[in-house]
């Protein structure tokens, strides 16, 4: 059989009918692999929303028997003694603290701080509170008595389950979580640049939103090729 010698344009040819399909590959599977990034992110995205609205619910619960059932303090600190979630719980009224779950009845005479009753209403709301260590940015969870507006109880979510529940201690797959309640964020000072992977969930009845953004870990190791590889390789034909 001769030997057939390809000529410079033959050559050009033969590599323009291989390679002209890779810039439609590349674009088929970074659509694919970001929908299904975006989808796995949902997921996640979904879960810490629904492990915070879990919290929520419960002290919610501790709240109204607090209000309604409980006839003394100290049946509030009985019953509250081992609720994991909780820092602490306190009855206000008209602007003051008359109950604590964690603090004695002198302890409570020894705070100062009035709340202003136009901030004690029903809801949840992110509150940076004063500690022997300093401020600790804390989310609250507010119920006022339906048969005494002056009169609510205050939940304070202890922040270690917070931070388990956005996956900011050991979930490796996200980069950055951050929970935004009324306009104020946890962690506080956190700021999120603008990215295409930013994945938010909104709960469905409370008011609380969650934020988050991949790891490099979790997108090299969900998808063969790399998403950036092939931008580049979409770019590199324009």
């Amino acid at each position: 059989m001769p030997h057939t010698i390809l000529t410079p344009k033959a050559v050009k040819k033969l590599l323009i009918t291989f390679l002209a399909p890779l810039p439609i590959v590349a674009f088929i599977c970074y659509v694919s692999n970001s929908s299904s990034l975006k989808q796995h992110l949902q997921t996640i995205s979904q879960s810490y929303v629904h492990q915070i609205e879990e919290i929520v619910d419960e002290l919610r619960d501790e709240n109204y028997q607090a209000l309604y059932d409980a006839t003394t303090c100290r049946q509030i600190q009985k019953d509250l003694l081992f609720e994991a979630f909780l820092r602490e719980m306190l009855i206000v009224e008209e602007g003051r603290v008359t109950c604590s779950s964690k603090r004695s009845e002198d302890e409570i005479f020894q705070i100062k701080h009035k709340f202003s009753e136009s901030k004690l209403n029903t809801g949840e709301y992110l509150f940076d509170i004063s500690y022997e260590d300093g401020p600790v940015r804390s989310l609250l969870i507010i119920d006022q008595d339906k048969n005494n507006l002056h009169r609510s109880a205050i939940s304070i979510v202890d922040q270690s389950y917070i931070d388990v529940r956005l996956g900011l201690k050991d979930d490796d797959r996200i980069a950055q979580s951050v929970m935004t309640v009324s306009g104020n964020t946890y962690p506080s000072n956190t700021h999120l640049k603008p990215s295409q992977f930013l994945t938010m969930e909104q709960s469905k009845h409370l008011n609380i939103q969650v934020t988050i953004e991949p790891s490099n870990k979790l997108i090299n190791e969900l998808y063969p090729i790399n998403l950036k590889l092939q931008v580049s390789i979409l770019e590199s034909y324009h």
